[in-house]
């Protein structure tokens, strides 16, 4: 049986749900559907224990604006049928009832990312012959650790990690960064850089972290930026780094050494900062300063 896993539910669907999925399914911004075991009858009623089988995990997420037409993109996030419950035809079922929530869904399509691995070689194929046509990526995101803060610190010989949290080099955290400074330097990035995703950027500094965010401001004009959304109190996701310097590397590299530091002093030690590198000059300085963090390959699959 297929249910929508409500906040009464979600202790039992828990251990089928990864760790670091978990916060987004507890905030409501996931949706859950539950695949429940036949129950087992424990008395002449008919009643009997619930068993979580299996879950399937979405999102409906509103894209970037183009004119005066938003769009919407449907994200599977996770599908997963515990081992004692699989070829029951339970993961079809979840498909199923997925498919009926968002057959009549505005979306654009639905969009799924599955690593590489043989272990995933199986999800592949499922989802295939659910009509997703799948291709090769280089996934933009890599993730950093409390521990990569302490590495990088440590690599670096610095005596005190809080040393970086000082205004050296002009870095500041976003909180001590006047707003008119940062919208006139945002604004002008956006400007240069006329994507959707940029056009797409909020200019209130309130929408951002203002600890893990930082800029560099010299003279009173802000020429990098680098800044994240805190999604929990253990999970972070960039949103943007970009410069208008004339020596960029230099500036962004310093944005870089703060936000590690500001990870390894001031977060707790479970925090994950989440970075999409969405260009060559990103991916070439994060593989600089953290070398052991390897861009996976993923497969992206779209049903439309």
């Amino acid at each position: 049986m297929i249910i929508w896993v409500k906040d009464s539910d979600l202790e039992d669907f828990l251990p089928l749900i990864p760790y670091d999925m978990q916060d987004e399914v507890q905030s409501g911004e996931w949706l859950c559907l539950g695949a429940l075991a036949d129950p087992v009858a424990s008395d002449d009623d008919g009643g009997g224990e619930k068993i979580a089988a299996g879950v399937l995990l979405f999102s409906a997420d509103e894209g970037l604006s183009f004119g005066e037409v938003p769009l919407t993109m449907i994200q599977l996030r996770w599908i997963y049928v515990a081992p004692s419950y699989r070829r029951m035809g339970i993961g079809n079922e979840l498909m199923e009832a997925f498919s009926d929530v968002v057959k009549d869904n505005p979306a654009e399509g639905i969009l799924c990312d599955i690593p590489f691995g043989s272990e995933y070689d199986l999800a592949e194929e499922f989802l295939s012959e659910w009509g997703f046509e799948f291709e090769v990526i280089e996934s933009p995101e890599v993730v950093i650790s409390r521990m990569d803060g302490y590495y990088y610190r440590k690599q670096e010989n610095l005596k005190k990690a809080s040393n970086q949290l000082s205004p050296n080099n002009g870095v500041r955290p976003l909180k001590n960064v006047p707003a008119n400074a940062f919208r006139k330097a945002l604004h002008e990035i956006i400007s240069k850089t006329p994507t959707p995703y940029y056009e797409g950027i909020s200019d209130d500094p309130a929408v951002y972290d203002g600890e893990v965010s930082c800029a560099v401001m010299k003279n009173g004009v802000v020429s990098s930026i680098m800044l994240f959304e805190k999604l929990s109190e253990t999970r972070f996701q960039m949103v943007i780094m970009s410069s208008l310097a004339a020596n960029p590397a230099v500036e962004l590299r310093d944005l870089i050494i703060y936000s590690a530091a500001v990870l390894y002093v001031k977060l707790p030690p479970e925090t994950e900062v989440h970075i999409n590198l969405g260009s060559e000059r990103s991916m070439s300085l994060f593989s600089y300063f953290f070398p052991e963090k390897e861009l996976m390959l993923v497969r992206r699959g779209y049903f439309s």
